[in-house]
């Protein structure tokens, strides 16, 4: 599709084109409440949205609807944050899965490793919507400790750029403190697998 400016007719050709040719159409941008945000409007004429707002941080404008495609088989559409930090956390957990799951990989199968991962320091939570907080996990003393990446602002592209997991971070006033437990995403790195292996896990660094 390559970049489409904020126009309503040429987002609605370019939006009919790319669901002709492909059964999975992926978008960033334009799904907030700017005054320029057409996608929402416009994937309402042609398909159904089945949610247009999340509650999570980042990626709470995120958007998923369904296309009427050939013989009855629906089309989807995962329209994600511009902001490029959102956009990345969101495609990890809404569209890499759905792809994942559109070739073949069974449903019992986890796409991302879940564990317990101890914070390498305080992390401040947010009273209105759960964040997924990245941070950078490795192996101590036989247990994995994961350390933030920094300040979590979604446009700040230095914090994805050393993660290697996601941290769930549940809704809540206060911090969290130094050594508490929570559960973290491995993310994959390269080809390697995504399961748990004898020698630990995928990306996690060991001594």
């Amino acid at each position: 599709m390559g970049y489409v400016s904020d126009d309503p007719s040429k987002l609605r050709a370019t939006l009919a084109s790319a669901f002709q040719q492909a059964d999975v159409v992926i978008t960033s941008g334009g799904v907030s409440r700017g005054s320029k945000d057409y996608i929402k409007e416009l994937l309402s004429e042609i398909g159904e949205i089945h949610f247009g707002e999340m509650c999570m941080k980042p990626g709470k404008p995120s958007t998923f609807a369904t296309v009427a495609g050939p013989e009855a088989q629906s089309k989807l559409f995962f329209g994600l944050p511009g902001n490029p930090v959102s956009c990345f956390v969101t495609f990890k957990l809404l569209a890499a899965p759905a792809l994942e799951r559109l070739r073949g990989l069974p449903q019992a199968d986890p796409i991302y490793p879940r564990v317990d991962a101890e914070l390498a320091g305080s992390v401040e939570m947010d009273p209105v919507r759960p964040e997924y907080h990245r941070a950078r996990a490795r192996w101590e003393s036989g247990r994995i400790v994961a350390e933030s990446t920094g300040f979590q602002r979604s446009s700040r592209i230095a914090s994805i750029a050393e993660a290697n997991c996601l941290l769930e971070i549940p809704k809540n006033k206060g911090t969290l403190p130094k050594g508490t437990v929570v559960k973290a995403l491995l993310l994959p790195h390269g080809s390697r697998s995504l399961a748990p292996s004898p020698e630990g896990f995928p990306g996690v660094p060991r001594p």
